[in-house]
């Protein structure tokens, strides 16, 4: 700090200002018209403490302004795509491009998953399932799901068999749907597997 007396001036250090310069001491001399100013640290010091103007700000809540929130963000939900085969009550969902001989199995399921709860068997219908669609292309496929099944699975004991290769991208949308849900193994390539027939057929059957 330095204090002016007439023409003599007193450079007092920060330290000397601390120990010696008092609040009665600084009135004194603001009454005795003494200018007093403070000298600034120089180049390079990393001593603020004693300048009021070099003071570094606690930013401590304006960092914690800036701060981003956590954004949540949903689960990714992949594009889902099946060949279906139905008859009248019942359907078989497998992976896309099946051969003739698949198709073949396809209808052998249908007429004895219908044979087995006693429905009528008729013909068999196939198609493709896609989602999403142009008109329907965000959200998941769970409203789509519900039209589709609607649209062909009218009967009040319908049922719907998925393969495991389908089965853990559309099952898990088919809960409230109203229909029977049945899990089968794989088909593709696997048609002469006595076994794996077996295991379709035990898996059909009605529950209870």
């Amino acid at each position: 700090m330095v204090i002016s007396i007439g023409l003599e001036f007193y450079i007092m250090g920060a330290t000397e200002k601390r120990r010696d310069l008092t609040p009665h001491k600084t009135a004194l001399l603001a009454v005795m018209g003494v200018q007093m100013w403070y000298q600034r640290p120089s180049a390079g010091s990393n001593d603020t403490s004693d300048d009021p103007g070099t003071q570094v700000p606690d930013r401590t809540a304006t960092v914690a302004q800036r701060e981003t929130p956590d954004i949540e963000v949903g689960p990714v939900v992949e594009p889902i795509a099946f060949s279906w085969v139905r008859s009248a009550t019942g359907m078989v969902a497998t992976s896309l491009d099946v051969d003739r001989t698949v198709v073949g199995l396809l209808n052998d399921i249908l007429v004895f998953g219908d044979w087995a709860r006693g429905n009528e068997i008729t013909k068999a219908v196939q198609g493709d399932f896609r989602w999403p669609q142009l008109l329907d292309s965000g959200g998941t496929p769970a409203r789509a799901l519900a039209v589709f099944v609607d649209k062909h699975l009218t009967s009040k004991a319908a049922w719907l068999a998925l393969t495991s290769e389908v089965a853990p991208s559309v099952a898990p949308w088919l809960e409230d749907v109203g229909v029977e849900v049945i899990v089968v193994p794989e088909l593709r390539g696997r048609i002469g597997d006595a076994a794996i027939k077996k295991s379709i057929w035990q898996r059909l059957k009605p529950s209870g």
